[in-house]
């Protein structure tokens, strides 16, 4: 027996409409191309974090960000994404640390 599930016209698609018992599956790994795009983003984002020192505070409070830096550390499928991620909050905080980040806000 084929499934086929329908819906009415007048019902628009979304994630609450679709069927509960739906597989979900794992996310497939990332292409080499854009995984050395995530790890280039990666230290684009803690570069800048590191030359505007004072912006820290408002980074971790957006919104997830936990989320977001747990989820690359150990749940990305690719190694190098991961280790990326951890070289560069490593480097990070060493650099703030010591005190060898650009902005002058460092002495607050």
């Amino acid at each position: 027996m084929k499934f086929s599930p329908s819906l009415p016209p007048s019902l628009p698609l979304s994630p609450s409409s679709l069927p509960l018992s739906l597989p979900l599956s794992p996310p497939s790994p990332p292409s080499p191309q854009n995984a050395a795009i995530a790890r280039e983003s990666l230290e684009l984002l803690t570069t800048c974090l590191k030359l505007r020192s004072s912006l820290l505070n408002a980074f971790y409070t957006l919104p997830q960000v936990e989320e977001f830096v747990s989820d690359i550390l150990t749940g990305c499928p690719h190694p190098d994404v991961r280790l990326s991620m951890a070289t560069q909050l490593n480097q990070l905080c060493r650099d703030l640390d010591t005190g060898t980040c650009a902005c002058p806000s460092n002495e607050e």
